[in-house]
């Protein structure tokens, strides 16, 4: 884990291998990205080429404009704005949460109870046992079923 995010309690979640639906919003959120610098980048007279201001302006525009919850929504600047705290005492009950989700879901999964995990096993164990954290603590709602199992690798075609 990278020490950056570490210093700040932050666990990364990795999606798992081939399942680009499984952050489709965040995929969705990059596409329109990248649609708003195109447009940036055009109306600056230089299309297909991006820069640093035609990002920045484009995210701008995203977080003061977009409605991600609807139209009478707030917009992401706002819903940032509004956002609370987490006091330490709540980020080390979740913290500790976690870790027993782990333990339960090292033995579910008939892992090792403890030691070292290929890095693949270590990044399923903990978006298994973080989403039940989420969830069992109040931050997470799950309305939807679970995401279809990941894309199988595509054969590449041989040309002779």
């Amino acid at each position: 884990m990278s020490p950056f995010i570490s210093n700040f309690g932050v666990t990364p979640l990795f999606s798992p291998p081939y399942t680009p639906r499984y952050n489709g919003a965040i995929e969705a959120g990059i596409g329109a990205l990248k649609a708003r610098t195109a447009a940036h980048a055009a109306r600056h007279a230089h299309p297909g080429v991006w820069t640093f201001d035609d990002v920045s302006a484009a995210l701008e525009e995203a977080n003061a404009f977009a409605r991600p919850r609807g139209v009478y929504g707030p917009s992401p600047n706002e819903i940032w704005q509004a956002r609370s705290s987490i006091a330490t005492a709540g980020r080390l009950s979740f913290e500790q949460l976690a870790e027993a989700h782990r333990c339960i879901a090292r033995h579910e999964l008939d892992l090792p109870p403890t030691g070292d995990l290929p890095t693949m096993t270590t990044r399923e164990l903990d978006r298994l046992a973080i989403r039940r954290a989420l969830v069992e603590h109040g931050e997470l709602i799950i309305r939807r079923t679970s995401i279809a199992p990941r894309i199988p690798r595509r054969k590449p075609e041989v040309v002779s």
